[in-house]
């Protein structure tokens, strides 16, 4: 870990141990909740169990993958083997986040943006042209704002400020998330991204 990550992650609030949470209530009819992440996958890796255990108990949980993660790994020995999977990568993904879809019980929106990929190098390389990452604040949380009008969370969630671990799309995601969640209300802001609404109850930035 580098000592700039090392230094942000001590700032970061400690979370409650487990026997300090509270046990989920039997129905949550009616509640509406929003989760903001990066790329296909992060909705299956990252709090698929709680998303299952919500919507089991009557909320709507709704997923908003901010990038198609066109540029993503392929981790899985067995995929790697796919003709598939290095013909057309992206149409993959789309179908992996239908099949997660369904098995968690979720509900799905693509954000539209094109996966930053995970630098490496000394000094690190620029990020591709056009990519979320480089996007300017107000493009990149554009979409996500129009979605939070539209569906009207009472909680939403994303990444904590270094994106759980820093890449460029996770960061980025922590930000349009704050962005989406503080301008949504604002009547002044985001001017044909849809009605302004009342700001959601509650901000979480637990994925990790």
């Amino acid at each position: 870990m580098s000592d700039a990550v090392a230094r942000l992650k001590a700032q970061l609030p400690e979370h409650p141990s487990v026997d300090e949470l509270t046990p989920l209530a039997d129905d949550y009819t009616g509640l509406r909740i929003l989760a903001v992440h990066a790329h296909p996958d992060d909705e299956s890796s990252k709090g698929s169990a709680s998303a299952a255990a919500y919507t089991d108990r009557g909320a709507r949980y709704m997923v908003a993958t901010m990038t198609g993660g066109e540029r993503g790994d392929i981790l899985n020995e067995e995929i790697k083997h796919s003709p598939r999977a290095h013909r057309d990568l992206p149409g993959m993904r789309r179908s992996e986040m239908a099949a997660a879809a369904k098995a968690i019980g979720i509900e799905h929106r693509w954000m539209g943006f094109v996966d930053s990929c995970l630098p490496e190098g000394d000094p690190m390389p620029p990020l591709p042209f056009g990519c979320f990452g480089v996007q300017p604040l107000e493009r990149a949380a554009a979409p996500l704002v129009r979605l939070v009008r539209e569906y009207r969370p009472h909680v939403m969630i994303s990444y904590d400020e270094i994106g759980g671990y820093p890449h460029p799309d996770h960061i980025m995601s922590h930000k349009v998330a704050v962005e989406a969640y503080e301008k949504a209300g604002d009547p002044e802001a985001y001017v044909g991204g849809g009605a302004a609404v009342g700001t959601p109850e509650t901000l979480l930035r637990p994925c990790v």
